[in-house]
């Protein structure tokens, strides 16, 4: 499970960092020029893609539990 991203329902495509799933404890594996495994903390596969025409890693994750957050200015005067 990959915890605490921040999943926004409106945008055509997410972007996962790649830093921050290896500070987290992945693995990224990238090799033969066309595709890139990620592996969680126990060496389990997570996600396996190919490189697109753009050269973007495309992947269709399954999101579990979904919030939402929002910011509100708050009035200095109030």
């Amino acid at each position: 499970m990959i915890a605490n991203v921040l999943f926004v329902p409106e945008m055509k495509c997410n972007l996962l960092s790649i830093g921050q799933l290896v500070q987290k404890g992945f693995t990224v594996v990238m090799g033969n020029y066309d595709k890139v495994e990620l592996f969680d903390v126990n060496k389990n596969l997570i996600l396996r893609s190919k490189i697109s025409k753009n050269r973007t890693f495309q992947v269709n994750i399954k999101v579990v539990d979904a919030q939402c957050l929002s910011a509100i200015k708050k009035d200095d005067k109030s």
